[in-house]
């Protein structure tokens, strides 16, 4: 399988897991809307109440269960198109006509004015997801009519997994369960105790140890079993030290961790079936060369660019608080608000600088490789790179302020403002800002992401796909605790 029928085929498996949560939210309105439940809805600061409030709910419940389940259809033909390329016609055909649809809704929300920082993500992703897929399958396409793709032989997987499969299937459940039930939770209305900051670790051990039976891995089951002897141990101690303990309440609660427990341990298909290796040897004779680093034609490349996306959205959180704390202590100059949401929740994730990562790694990292070749020594081509690098930033701010944040009637913007600050231009940009944006991103490109990357290529494949799985649910979590809030009516 190359590496375009990979990425279709995941991008479709992830349309699949969207579309189904949008259906099952279209068939939850339509519920409540049938049952006459009352409703009390707030629509652009007006109430809405009584029949015309159930009127509502059941158009916006009919209207995400049909987007969702075309969606369902969109990605079967896609994973059919991945196993027959012959067949990916209905697949292009749907997606773009899917693509022209969102375009014309971007464009018609900009020309509107109601394209903000708020929806602006949300409005861009999907185009860019669904670009990215048409791509792979027209490259899938074109292999397939020049005669280069390989053809797929089939693999022998060996024992079936058994009862591994149930197991997977309930780590399946509950990271939906779960990650739906932050999605519901609203900042401010609860507080993150033992128990729910275990349940979270629980969760990336669940998406962990489901990776690694569908691999086979025979790291597995020592994952499982001491993450399950973990669970029992810091319950049991933590109901102990808080007064909590009882023994049947105890056994309840752990019971599913004794069964893994139990069955990893002295079960004979785990040790049959889990035999794959894996490893956490480095490899350390491996020499890595500055354009090593960049290698967007290979899916490796990409998923390190969707870790540090991930990664560095949280810490460009923790980085825009320290440069307030400067504000905030006189060091530098500038307004910073007191009342932000910068000042808690220091896991919610800041997507713009984990955006502004992959840009550095994507676009200015091969622009510092290119000036260091025509440039030759240190000095020149770091000067050089770093003014590349600030007037980039620039752009990109002034782009993303005239598109999210034009100040109002009252001259207010909504998301930050540099009217005050010397050297502004429309109080989008600012020169300090600018210079240290740029600092910011030279320091990535030279010296962060090649520190990181050269690390990423030293570990084996093994542990790369691990991680990423690890993050990708870690993200998913806090992306559900902090960005994503579904109300549910009443």
């Amino acid at each position: 399988m190359s590496m375009y029928q990979r990425v279709l085929k995941a991008l479709c498996v992830l349309l699949v897991a969207y579309a189904g949560c949008l259906a099952i939210a279209g068939l939850a309105l339509i519920g409540v809307a049938v049952a006459g439940t009352s409703l009390d809805l707030q629509i652009d600061g007006a109430a809405v109440t009584g029949a015309e409030a159930i009127a509502l709910c059941a158009a916006a419940g009919a209207i995400f269960l049909v987007v969702g389940l075309l969606d369902v259809i969109v990605a079967i033909l896609g994973l059919r198109g991945v196993r027959r390329p012959e067949a990916l016609k209905p697949f292009i055909v749907c997606a773009s006509i899917i693509l022209a649809l969102n375009v014309a809704n971007t464009a018609y929300s900009a020309a509107t004015g109601a394209l903000s920082g708020n929806n602006l993500l949300n409005l861009l992703l999907p185009l860019f997801v669904q670009v990215l897929a048409l791509l792979c399958a027209g490259h899938i396409r074109k292999e397939h009519a020049a005669g280069t793709m390989a053809a797929s032989q089939p693999i022998d997987r060996g024992p079936s997994l058994g009862f591994m499969r149930v197991i997977q299937v309930l780590f399946a459940i509950n990271i939906i369960a779960v990650l739906v039930s932050c999605a519901t939770l609203r900042s401010g209305t609860y507080t993150l105790g033992f128990s729910e900051v275990l349940d979270m670790v629980n969760l990336v051990f669940d998406g962990v140890s489901f990776w690694l039976i569908m691999q086979r891995s025979r790291g597995a089951r020592y994952w499982i079993i001491g993450f399950s002897a973990f669970n029992i141990v810091a319950g049991t101690i933590y109901n102990a030290a808080t007064g909590q303990f009882n023994v049947l309440d105890q056994l309840g609660a752990s019971a599913f961790d004794i069964v893994l427990l139990l069955y990893f341990l002295f079960a004979k298909r785990p040790r049959q079936v889990l035999t794959v290796e894996f490893t956490a040897r480095r490899c350390k004779e491996l020499v890595v060369r500055a354009w090593d680093l960049w290698q967007p034609r290979i899916w490796s490349f990409w998923r390190s660019m969707i870790i540090y996306f991930c990664l560095f959205s949280i810490v460009g959180h923790w980085m825009e608080a320290g440069f307030c704390l400067f504000i905030k202590w006189g060091i530098v100059p500038g307004i910073y608000d007191p009342n932000s949401g910068i000042w808690h929740d220091y896991l919610n994730p800041f997507p713009v600088y984990g955006a502004g990562m992959v840009a550095c790694a994507v676009l200015l990292f091969p622009i510092k490789n290119l000036l260091e070749e025509k440039l030759g020594g240190i000095a020149k081509p770091l000067v050089a790179s770093f003014i590349v690098n600030a007037l980039v930033c620039a752009v990109i701010e002034l782009v993303l302020g005239l598109t999210s944040n034009m100040p109002d009637a009252n001259g207010v913007y909504p998301l930050w403002d540099y009217s005050t600050m010397p050297f502004n231009f429309m109080g989008q940009i600012c020169l300090q800002n600018t210079l240290l944006f740029g600092v910011v991103a030279t320091l990535m490109t030279w010296v962060v992401y090649p520190a990181l990357q050269r690390e990423y290529l030293r570990l084996p494949e093994s542990m790369r796909q691990t991680f990423f799985v690890a993050v990708l649910v870690f993200y998913a979590i806090v992306i559900c605790l902090y960005v994503i809030n579904i109300t549910l009516p009443v």
